[in-house]
């Protein structure tokens, strides 16, 4: 298949993949191979409230493509915990209890929030990688 693209009245190259055809110079690979998954933490009665509680996301607060911040539950993280559920700006955020695969952006709205261990957080460590166009779970087929 191929398209003209408007700019410059040319034919774009597409590549053949299971799930469809995609643009020439985008690949199929697996996720782990351009994203560190990292599980968050789980919630526990030790670890409700705690001597340093801090603000996380549940399933609940992820819906398909946004994050609802109108209320964050806390709980206990050790400074080692926080550095390693502490969210950045473009972290992709899957799902795995309620909707599984429901994904939304952590664009960094607040600072210092966390997430819980229904939540699988994914973070790009090859430059280039854009989390919207990963959302292969969204139920609109629709970039995050």
């Amino acid at each position: 298949m191929s398209m003209m693209n408007s700019h410059h009245n040319s034919p774009l190259d597409f590549n053949k993949a299971e799930s469809g055809s995609l643009p020439g110079e985008w690949q199929v690979v697996k996720l782990g191979a351009i994203f560190d998954i990292q599980q968050g933490k789980a919630l526990s009665r030790r670890n409700d409230k705690g001597i340093r509680p801090r603000p996380f996301l549940r399933t609940a607060n992820i819906h398909w493509g946004s994050i609802d911040l109108s209320r964050l539950d806390y709980m206990d993280f050790t400074e080692k915990e926080e550095e390693k559920y502490r969210l950045q700006p473009g972290d992709l955020l899957v799902c795995e209890g309620g909707n599984v695969g429901r994904t939304a952006i952590w664009e960094g709205q607040i600072n210092g929030v966390y997430y819980q261990n229904h939540l699988h957080r994914l973070r790009p460590k090859v430059p280039g990688v854009e989390p919207r166009f990963s959302c292969t779970g969204c139920k609109q087929r629709l970039p995050c």
